[in-house]
């Protein structure tokens, strides 16, 4: 019994949620199928509902839920005032058009207008005036951790040192504007890496942990409050 007391209490380890989200230049360049259409299809069903699921977990105390990559070409995108204006009516036409399918299928219609009614209710709570406000609050109160990036999503390696650097140091410039403070960390653009990337590349503001392969620390699981371990594996997904 000592054995299986000991099992259940004692710390498995800490497992981080790292979450990285990137889309390319969209705006003013076509609608479908690669142009704001995807921008606003992201947004509507990936941006909106993971943000205001974090929002929620942070109303009930929850911090350190996880950790968030939003480029610096997408962050524009999400506080453009251009697309800010195109996500609202797409959200609206998605709307009309489960209105228009509830004569033939009417079960999806209406699950179609729950869903496109959620997401305007969402929308015009917390993002009309873009995604930099409701990120900054949500890391402003220890939610989330923002990671930074290069200003664009160029292959790393491939870039001139020089090039690489400056590309590095405008995307954390602008990630510090947005946002209010410098990113501790970044994800690397496709997560690409040879020893120059590595032993010859200023860091600018980045801790060399987070640069070369992003690291947490959390409490993990355990009746123990005080025990603490880091990680260097996390889950990571792509948008």
């Amino acid at each position: 019994m000592a054995l299986l007391t000991s099992a259940a209490t004692a710390p498995v380890g800490t497992f981080c949620l790292v979450l990285h989200s990137h889309l390319p230049w969209l705006a003013h360049h076509g609608r479908w199928p690669v142009g704001e259409e995807w921008l606003y299809q992201s947004w509507a069903q990936a941006y909106l509902p993971v943000l205001d699921l974090v929002q929620r977990l942070a109303e009930e105390g929850g911090r350190e839920l996880l950790t968030l990559g939003v480029t610096p070409v997408l962050a524009a995108q999400l506080d453009d005032p251009h697309c800010l204006r195109g996500v609202h009516d797409w959200l609206g036409g998605w709307l009309l058009r489960a209105h228009a399918a509830a004569p033939r299928q009417p079960e999806l219609a209406a699950r179609e207008h729950r869903a496109a009614t959620a997401a305007i209710g969402l929308f015009e709570r917390d993002w009309r005036h873009g995604a930099s406000p409701l990120l900054r609050s949500l890391s402003g109160i220890g939610a989330l951790e923002l990671l930074g990036g290069p200003a664009t999503h160029a292959f790393g390696p491939l870039l001139q040192p020089d090039v690489r650097t400056f590309a590095l140091e405008a995307g954390l410039t602008d990630t510090t504007v947005r946002l209010g403070a410098r990113p501790a960390g970044i994800w690397r653009p496709s997560a690409a890496t040879r020893p120059a990337w590595n032993a010859g590349t200023p860091r600018p503001g980045c801790s060399a942990s987070s640069w070369t392969a992003r690291r947490c620390t959390a409490t993990p699981r355990s009746p123990a409050p005080s025990a603490h371990r880091t990680c260097s594996r996390s889950a990571a997904t792509s948008r």
